[in-house]
């Protein structure tokens, strides 16, 4: 590489190869790692970091490393650039730096070393090498990623398949690209079935479940004679670890004849809670179902997996040692260019009635403060299709519908809104927002079961007056965009990586392995 620097100016000067790397580094106080591209993990991110040497560097320098702070994970190289000249000129930053890479070092010596105590035990290598077979069952159409739930199993299984065999039972019928879109999720060690793949699924006769009370009254207005059926078929073929069911309302398949051992409701929502949201606001919600009669199923789960932290609490005081902290992750991304001019604020949602009365009320109550700026409110997804009328070209709206690249439409956006009033649940696009650094107004709702974070990582509006407001300091304060951008990308890595949800997964395929209990919080 040296060869690159030779003939350049001082103070630039050309080292060569090194023959003792303890003495280079010992004679350096920085180490930057501007590598753009590539795969796998960087030698010399790591060599640095093992020498004791701070490090600046992009996002591809530290793949695999799971970082968390903005100066390790920055888009590209030019982006190194503000985070350099701080550190020379910021006594202050440089102890951060130093103190973080110190941290970001340690937690990789402890994974190294957890993998490598594997190799020197027989007995805990062979267990590991068991890999539980798990099977998902679901009646959405994941694949599509289009709805935060659609996302949260997509994410699910992406991570899962790194520690598990993963096979999913799809409760609807499935055309040759669907099913192969899905087999991509759970990768080359996983299957794909439909229950149209066998013939209960298709000519249901009556089943045993339905006279022998087991069921619950609410799982009694959810039964399908036709699933059931057609998961026991699949059941009496295929044998697994563990059985995770998605959502309440398929919780009486639980009941099917050979279902796993270790017995998992995913929840999303804890739907009576949620149902209690909408109420609140004169709304009906589509499941209907009491806390007591929620809780009373749920106990019949050897475990619960809870999106957000309020639910994990609510879960654990209510079911003492059942509940799991699994929030959704996202994949480390770099941060967005807070530096560029702020004209593009962003909302993402799929067409849900949060999203619909969320997005009107901002438009109705919130934009029109904006309509002489130069800021364009861009929107994508689902909740385009039934806003149409918003889109006036004097609103300065933009409704661009599904988008074929979602990552592409987030980076290019300047500012994030989630201005969403009811709902439950984690809020996707809120963690979305928070991953990627973008600087975001958000309501209470909008960060409902998020710890942590208003006036740090990102800006939370109470009322109309405090969105109006929030949204005017972004837009015309280019200093505070670009300090809630690096806080909001450094606390979603924390809070939402793939480290976290690994965490989570980890315990359940040991707990699976007889290995010890999953611990009550992953995260």
């Amino acid at each position: 590489a040296s060869r690159a620097a030779e003939g350049q100016p001082a103070p630039v000067q050309p080292v060569g190869e090194v023959a003792e790397l303890a003495g280079f580094y010992a004679g350096i106080d920085l180490a930057v790692n501007p590598h753009q591209g590539g795969t796998g993990l960087k030698i010399k991110t790591v060599e640095a970091l093992a020498h004791g040497r701070p490090v600046l560097g992009t996002v591809d320098a530290f793949l695999g490393l799971e970082p968390e702070a903005p100066y390790h994970a920055a888009p590209g190289a030019a982006a190194l650039a503000p985070h350099l000249l701080r550190y020379a000129a910021e006594p202050g930053f440089r102890a951060e730096v130093a103190a973080a890479s110190q941290a970001l070092y340690a937690r990789y010596v402890a994974t190294v070393e957890r993998q490598a105590s594997l190799l020197r035990n027989r007995a805990a290598l062979r267990a590991a090498l068991q890999r539980p077979r798990v099977l998902l069952v679901t009646d959405l159409p994941f694949w599509q990623e289009s709805l935060g739930n659609h996302a949260r199993i997509a994410e699910l299984l992406r991570v899962g398949r790194q520690l598990m065999d993963l096979d999913v039972f799809v409760l609807r019928s499935l055309s040759p690209a669907e099913r192969g879109t899905a087999q991509r999720l759970v990768g080359g060690r996983g299957r794909v079935f439909s229950f149209k793949d066998y013939p209960a699924g298709s000519n249901p006769l009556p089943s045993w479940i339905e006279t022998a009370g087991l069921m619950q009254p609410f799982e009694r207005t959810q039964f399908a004679r036709a699933f059931f059926g057609a998961l026991e078929a699949h059941l009496a073929q295929h044998s697994y670890a563990i059985g995770l069911v998605e959502y309440i309302r398929l919780s009486y398949l639980r009941h099917a004849k050979g279902f796993p051992a270790l017995s998992v409701l995913d929840t999303h929502d804890v739907m009576s809670l949620r149902a209690q949201n909408f109420a609140h606001f004169g709304l009906d919600h589509h499941i209907r179902i009491e806390v007591p009669d929620e809780l009373r199923i749920m106990d019949g789960f050897d475990l619960l997996l809870a999106i957000q932290a309020e639910e994990h609490r609510f879960l654990s005081g209510s079911l003492p040692g059942k509940s799991l902290y699994l929030p959704h992750s996202m994949p480390a991304a770099p941060r967005i260019d807070s530096s560029r001019p702020a004209r593009r604020v962003i909302f993402v949602g799929g067409d849900s009635p949060m999203n619909r009365d969320g997005l009107r009320w901002f438009v109705e109550q919130v934009w029109p403060c904006f309509q002489h700026g130069e800021a364009e409110l861009h929107v994508a997804g689902g909740v385009c299709e039934t806003l149409r009328d918003l889109a006036l070209p004097a609103r300065r709206i933009v409704l661009h519908g599904q988008v074929a690249d979602l990552a592409g439409f987030l980076d290019a956006g300047d500012i994030g809104i989630n201005p969403v009033f009811y709902g439950g649940g984690l809020k996707i696009k809120t963690v979305e927002y928070l991953c990627r650094g973008i600087p975001s107004v958000l309501s209470e709702e909008a960060v409902f079961g998020i710890e942590g974070g208003a006036g740090e990582a990102y800006l939370l509006a109470r009322s109309r007056a405090e969105f109006v407001a929030g949204l005017d300091r972004l837009l015309r304060d280019p200093a505070e965009r670009q300090r809630l951008s690096a806080a909001a990308h450094g606390f979603g890595r924390r809070h939402f990586g793939r480290a976290v949800s690994r965490r989570a997964l980890q315990a359940i395929a040991d707990q699976s392995r007889g290995m010890e209990a999953p611990p009550r919080r992953a995260a």
